[in-house]
């Protein structure tokens, strides 16, 4: 059975007389594919794109490329994106489906008309998409490098990065980022229904506007007023966010609940919970205010935007976290014990 989190890389000189590769050759491809992997595991695991600052642990720990052998002088090596935990099957698939993405990437700027528009198919996000070029470009021969580069994953055609492509990808890389895909939580605050029939959403990411049209058309005039989940490709304009829904009715939906999967307030890392915790939504017309709780864990977060308001629930999460996991249970009443016990359930996962 082949192992989908390895490949072989070869490299190889391509100077008359000469073997061996310079190591700086092999650890610049080494670091370019690394970060590869790492964009592509934290895009997997659905944390929200950062521009910068460090790799969040989970995704470290689950997407760390791997020797699995080496041999020198002309460098033939085959490598692994391999989880720290074995016992875990999702953190297997997710290996595996970033070792895919790599292979992909490599295999797109290699072959595909339109580079951009083929990796979006990909992964659906632009600025995760421009990281990966970026590496990339970085290790690509040209015409005048000295090297060549071959790539070979199970049961696959090998990938030899052609030095006539590297313009392509140069010119590929220079387009700016600007979409990505997204599903959205949201209250339906404005719709026109002239001769722009555009709407606008109050989200827990922000303000997001978009055009509606075709299998849209009817229902989006009576959402008016409603939260809806939403799913689609977003466009982000310096502070303005648009969204395209997705050309099914199951794009959109409305809902009175939202699930909170994922703490990203006042955290370093993103921090996954175990099972999503379920937040009523409601607006208060009166106040102008959005009502986020969540009886439970008696959660509570009022605001005049959705953003804010989730905030406040993020923040509850964490004081609770804060204040019952490090307790003793000697320090604790029967309830408070219970409590401790839940939320040791609910951060069982990615709460490093």
């Amino acid at each position: 059975m082949p192992d989908n989190t390895a490949f072989n890389v070869v490299i190889k000189s391509t100077k008359p007389g000469e073997e061996a590769v310079p190591a700086v050759i092999f650890a610049d491809y080494i670091k370019a594919v690394q970060t590869i992997a790492y964009t592509a595991g934290d895009y997997l695991l659905k944390n929200p794109y950062r521009s910068g600052g460090d790799v969040p642990k989970k995704v470290k720990n689950n997407c760390t490329l791997i020797f699995r052998d080496l041999k020198i002088g002309s460098i033939d090596a085959t490598l692994a994106v391999q989880p720290q935990n074995h016992t875990l099957p999702e953190m297997s698939s997710v290996c595996m489906q970033a070792c895919d993405i790599i292979q992909k990437s490599f295999r797109v700027a290699n072959e595909a008309d339109d580079i951009n528009t083929t990796l979006f198919g990909t992964i659906p996000d632009e600025f995760r998409n421009d990281r990966i070029l970026k590496e990339i470009e970085k290790i690509w021969p040209d015409e005048t490098a000295g090297y060549s580069i071959e790539m070979q994953y199970p049961e696959s055609e090998p990938i030899t990065l052609s030095p006539k492509r590297k313009l392509m990808i140069q010119q590929a890389n220079r387009k700016k980022p600007h979409k990505y895909s997204a599903e959205i939580y949201g209250r339906v605050v404005e719709v026109r229904v002239d001769e722009k029939p555009i709407f606008e959403l109050n989200t827990t990411i922000g303000v997001v506007g978009g055009h509606y049209e075709n299998v849209h058309a009817d229902l989006i005039p009576s959402l008016l007023g409603t939260f809806v989940q939403i799913n689609g490709v977003i466009t982000e304009t310096g502070h303005k966010k648009e969204i395209v829904i997705g050309p099914t009715p199951e794009a959109i939906k409305t809902v009175d609940v939202i699930p909170l999967t994922k703490i990203v307030s006042d955290t370093k890392d993103p921090i996954d919970l175990a099972t999503p915790l379920v937040i009523d939504v409601l607006w208060d017309a009166e106040e102008n205010e959005f009502i986020l709780s969540n009886e439970e864990y008696r959660l509570l977060g009022v605001a005049d935007s959705l953003q804010a308001a989730m905030q406040e629930i993020e923040h509850g999460v964490l004081f609770l976290r804060d204040e019952y996991l490090r307790e003793e249970d000697g320090n604790l009443t029967q309830g408070a014990q219970e409590l401790k016990s839940r939320l040791q359930a609910l951060f069982s996962c990615g709460a490093e």
